[in-house]
């Protein structure tokens, strides 16, 4: 079976899960997909995009197709840039995920990983314990004596246990569907 792996970013408490792109969750297949992981950790890591040809944006005039006349009205959008062509007002739109995580510390994050790395150690919530209690299929008291702080798992586990850190895949996936090369292998992964 192996050794899973979730790309973490431990500042913003956000993780990408490789097998919800198709990659698979070990880490000699992180990179075997044309659209998967490593290239949604491509693009959260990008700086300056949406200002250059391939980027992950839209460049377009009013009445052309893909105009967006309120940028304002779609939250996932960030405009980068406003111009005139003929009397005609134009834009640059490019997703807001893109370079999200950009000089933030990103860890490829092991189900076997050290415990308490890249974490500070906090007792455990409620929730945790219970999501603990039903992942080793033991009683929240048994638990409770076993794991004491966050310093007793890894950060893999914790971002499963964890309400506190948040999934980007379908986030990520969407703005990847602004390249045309990845739109047909990203359609199968959004459902």
């Amino acid at each position: 079976m192996g050794q899973y792996y979730k790309i973490v970013n431990i500042d913003k408490k956000e993780f990408i899960e490789p097998s919800k792109m198709g990659s698979t969750y070990n880490l000699t297949n992180l990179s075997e997909k044309e659209c998967g992981a490593a290239a949604a950790l491509a693009v959260l890591l990008s700086s300056g995009n949406g200002r250059g040809g391939g980027d992950l944006a839209w460049t377009g005039c009013e009445g052309e197709k893909g105009w967006i006349p309120d940028i304002n009205k779609h939250k996932h959008l960030r405009l980068e840039s406003t111009f005139n062509v003929g009397g005609k007002e134009c834009a640059t739109i490019a997703p807001k995920i893109a370079g999200r995580w950009a000089g933030d510390r990103v860890v490829v994050a092991g189900d076997y990983g050290d415990k308490g790395a890249f974490m500070p150690s906090r007792p455990f919530t409620s929730d945790e314990i219970e999501w603990l209690a039903s992942d080793h299929n033991k009683p929240v008291e048994e638990i409770e004596k076993k794991f004491k702080t966050t310093g007793d798992i890894n950060l893999y586990g914790i971002t499963n246990a964890s309400k506190s850190y948040k999934d980007v895949t379908k986030d990520v996936l969407k703005a990847m569907s602004f390249a045309p090369a990845w739109k047909s292998c990203i359609k199968k992964f959004r459902k």
